[in-house]
């Protein structure tokens, strides 16, 4: 940190020099232009005109890489912000090239340009300031819970294609999650601006963070899924009606985090969370389950549980935040 004192220049501007290792770090010279930008925490921030403009460019070398490998490494520069990512190999493998295209549907905006046996260059035309973060977590939401109810239609009724639709719905819940890491990271790192988003970083943050646990909620809701599509059972129901009791209680907790987020009102987040201690207790109280997939449905409502209160606690963090602005 360097401290400046104010400079009257011109009878009524204020001015203020630039530390000189800044200026050398970015090889600036007198008459070149920088852009100001102010940001809704009060600090300003100070860039060359052309820093704005700069790709982001990166490789990735997938020799000796697995599958799960392969997703996690691409995945990680699309969320850094990499915006063109060349992968290369000795020798791209036909396996290899359609595990990329499979992880690209997932990762919004990212296009294969070019392509050679021995590599794959990929390219960003994903413009994060004309992302509405909150608009899609609104959409996560609405997705969320479709899923869960019918996730759990599905296994009640042992419908196997319903169980399939819930779990191709986690494909849009993976890409909104993913698109919104990615604005929160350029965000963090300077490359996008509150002003030119409409939210700070520590708004952004709690959209992140809410995604974070929408997102899990959602695996959930293909857990119970997947439950009713391998299940070796022929009965028209996989669980109990005594199920009902946890589901009633539990699946309006959804409803209430999602209108705490949107109105970010700590008051409705504080009324989820004390119903928190009544819903163990029915959790305990219905120990005896039917099945083994009546067990997973039980533990996958718990987590549920658990996610939701995780909301209402940032929400509650949230909202004072705000409020102090």
């Amino acid at each position: 940190m360097e401290i400046r004192k104010l400079q009257l220049t011109g009878g009524s501007s204020l001015a203020i020099t630039l530390p000189k290792k800044w200026v050398d770090h970015f090889g600036l010279k007198s008459k070149d232009t920088v852009v100001i930008y102010s940001q809704k925490s009060g600090s300003l921030i100070i860039q060359p005109a052309r820093y704005k403009e700069q790709l982001l460019k990166t490789v990735l070398k997938i020799d000796g890489l697995t599958k799960d490998m392969l997703t996690r490494e691409l995945t990680a520069h699309y969320i850094s912000g990499s915006d063109e990512l060349t992968i290369k190999s000795k020798r791209i493998t036909r396996d290899q090239r359609n595990r990329i295209r499979e992880i690209l549907q997932s990762l919004i905006g990212y296009e294969i340009i070019d392509e050679s046996s021995e590599g794959v260059f990929i390219k960003n035309i994903f413009d994060a300031t004309k992302f509405p973060i909150i608009q899609n977590v609104e959409k996560m939401f609405v997705i969320v819970k479709s899923m869960f109810n019918d996730a759990i239609k599905a296994i009640t009724q042992n419908n196997n294609p319903l169980a399939s639709d819930v779990i191709d719905r986690d494909f849009e819940i993976d890409k909104l999650r993913l698109a919104i890491m990615r604005q929160f990271y350029a965000l963090i790192q300077g490359r996008v601006y509150d002003e030119e988003i409409g939210l700070s970083q520590a708004d952004t943050n709690y959209y992140e963070h809410v995604a974070t646990q929408l997102e899990r909620i959602a695996d959930h809701a293909v857990k119970i899924a997947r439950t009713v599509i391998t299940a070796d059972k022929k009965s028209e129901s996989l669980v109990s009606s005594r199920l009902k009791n946890i589901v009633k209680k539990i699946l309006p907790l959804l409803e209430y985090s999602e209108e705490a987020v949107r109105e970010l009102d700590k008051t409705l987040a504080h009324i989820i969370l004390e119903k928190n201690p009544e819903i163990e207790r029915t959790f305990l109280l219905d120990r005896d389950v039917k099945s083994f997939e009546e067990m997973l449905v039980v533990d996958s409502l718990d987590r549920l549980r658990g996610y939701v209160m995780n909301i209402a606690e940032i929400t509650i963090d949230q909202a004072i935040v705000v409020k102090k602005k």
